[in-house]
């Protein structure tokens, strides 16, 4: 059996780990730890995302959040700008965070490690990984999450030169959809330096 020099389990950035899966399940004080974080009971529970099985919840200030901002974007603004604000805050940045968070998952699972659920709230994404604690691993299950928005990057450049006539300027213009576009790339790119 592998044996970590830190011991049988050890977290990984603020997420609890969950060991290999020949491991015990086992926190820092050799307790045993539930399969499902409590942190994801905490949560709306949304199912399993389909096809990897992964528990997927919502904290309950996500939703606040996304009123809250949509509200906020209508203040002092057009009706159309309100609309964009609300299209990223709500959609966009639900969709960007869970495929980044798929990305650690992916990395996760290719390192042989185990998931035990994400958790979507107002700053960003949880997902709660474990593998086996080497730094070749831990370090493939960290970057695998922004790796996930080079492709998004690009089909948001794409979905702006073709309802752009080809220009992809990042100018604010007033017309909806490329603005959308232009707002979503450059919410995809800052979220990118978020690992």
């Amino acid at each position: 059996k592998y044996k970590s020099p830190r011991g049988p389990a050890h977290v990984m950035a603020t997420n609890p780990t969950y060991g290999n899966n020949d491991l015990p399940l086992q926190q820092n004080s050799g307790g045993p730890i539930k399969e499902t974080p409590a942190q994801l009971e905490g949560g709306f529970q949304c199912g399993n995302i389909p096809f990897t099985g992964i528990p997927l919840a919502v904290h309950k200030l996500f939703p606040a959040y996304i009123v809250l901002s949509s509200i906020v974007g209508f203040i002092d603004a057009t009706t159309e700008a309100g609309l964009l604000n609300m299209l990223i805050v709500g959609p966009v940045l639900f969709s960007t965070v869970l495929v980044h968070e798929l990305g650690h998952c992916a990395g996760t699972f290719y390192t042989g490690g185990r998931v035990a659920g994400i958790l979507l709230w107002p700053l960003g994404g949880l997902a709660f990984v474990g593998s086996s604690g080497e730094a070749r691993h831990n370090l493939l299950i960290s970057l695998a999450g922004p790796a996930t928005h080079l492709p998004q990057s690009l089909f948001w450049l794409m979905m702006l030169a073709a309802g752009n006539q080809g220009d992809v300027s990042m100018t604010l213009q007033g017309d909806f959809g490329p603005d959308l576009c232009r707002r979503v790339e450059s919410t995809v790119l800052i979220a990118f330096i978020i690992p």
